[in-house]
């Protein structure tokens, strides 16, 4: 049933991985293998084998996008089951492998928030729009931070922004109405 525990990665040829070729299939298994681990509850142990999987090959295109969409969606699902912690360990780890993925922070940002950390947001919000300026879900996220803090000078600001990026974004524009009418 379970034949993972088959497979040595003791004896691995790591003297051949200067070839891309082998790079690219070296980290197959660990890949996989870590997939399973998180499936069966295993979060640690398959952060710590991806990680592994990364060392194997920086450079293999198919193995950096696999992470980093696989982190996200399960970062994605632990956040809305509530695990913080989890969620949080995820999107550390994408940024491990792409330290310039906004969408990163902008989801840290997220977790920090729903656990009331607002400084810790905000600064993980500025970070994402520091990496892409035009990170419309930062800039609104960080308006909904600066709303319960009854900021009304900076959700305007914010809320404008949204609108310049995206003039379609519906409750950045019903909210930048409430929030002129608290400013005044």
């Amino acid at each position: 049933e379970n034949l993972w525990q088959f497979y040595n990665l003791r004896n691995f040829p790591v003297e051949n991985l200067s070839e891309y070729r082998v790079r690219a299939l070296a980290p197959i298994y660990t890949y996989l293998y870590s997939v399973e681990k998180q499936k069966k509850g295993d979060l640690p142990g398959a952060l710590k084998d991806w990680d592994y999987a990364y060392s194997l090959g920086e450079d293999v295109k198919w193995l950096r996008g696999n992470l980093i969409y696989t982190l996200t969606e399960l970062g994605i699902k632990y956040f809305y089951e509530k695990n913080y912690s989890s969620a949080e360990k995820c999107f550390n780890q994408v940024l491990k492998f792409n330290p310039n993925y906004s969408l990163a922070y902008i989801n840290l940002g997220a977790i920090q928030e729903a656990q009331s950390e607002n400084t810790k947001a905000k600064e993980s919000y500025l970070k994402a729009i520091d990496i892409y300026p035009q990170a419309v879900d930062a800039y609104y996220n960080l308006a909904v931070v600066y709303w319960k803090e009854a900021n009304w000078q900076k959700v305007v600001e914010l809320l404008e922004k949204v609108l310049t990026i995206n003039p379609q974004h519906q409750p950045a524009r019903k909210y930048l109405e409430q929030a002129k009418l608290r400013l005044k």
